[in-house]
């Protein structure tokens, strides 16, 4: 038996007031530096592999962001798998510099990006900066909204 069927799951998630939401047309090329929270941020980017491994999307958010680009974690599965979210929030604890993770996907990258902000903040007291790139790209596909 784990400790959560033990104990009632509680606590508060106090997101961040929505700050901008871009759509159209190369709208991640056009603004995705400008979303940072400053000059110096670094970005954490969490996706899915079949993303990562199959289409060329992550490769290009890499590229756009350059060197504010920390590092990728592209093993977040259906669901978020406690898991994985362990081993992406330690990635994240080893850089105290990473101010902002950028999810990209569906459901599971975006939830697992704000688990592991919350689990920072529990840490450490920080919450990361949110980018959310949210995508219905299949793996056959091979253009994601926004970057063309």
């Amino acid at each position: 038996m784990t400790e959560s069927t033990n104990q009632p799951l509680f606590g508060l998630y106090q997101p961040r007031p929505l700050q901008a939401l871009y759509y159209g047309t190369e709208c991640v090329k056009k603004h995705l530096l400008s979303c940072l929270p400053s000059e110096q941020s670094k970005a954490f980017i969490l996706t899915g592999s079949s993303l990562a491994n199959k289409t060329p999307l992550i490769k290009e958010v890499e590229s756009l962001l350059g060197d504010r680009h920390a590092s990728t974690f592209s093993d977040i599965k259906q669901h978020a798998p406690v898991a994985e979210l362990d081993k992406a929030t330690e990635l994240v604890l080893k850089d105290d510099k990473i101010d902002t993770i950028i999810s990209v996907g569906g459901g599971s990258p975006i939830d697992s990006a704000k688990a592991i902000s919350y689990r920072l903040h529990e840490k450490n007291g920080r919450w990361l900066h949110h980018i959310s790139i949210p995508t219905t790209l299949s793996v056959a596909e091979c253009k994601a909204p926004g970057i063309e």
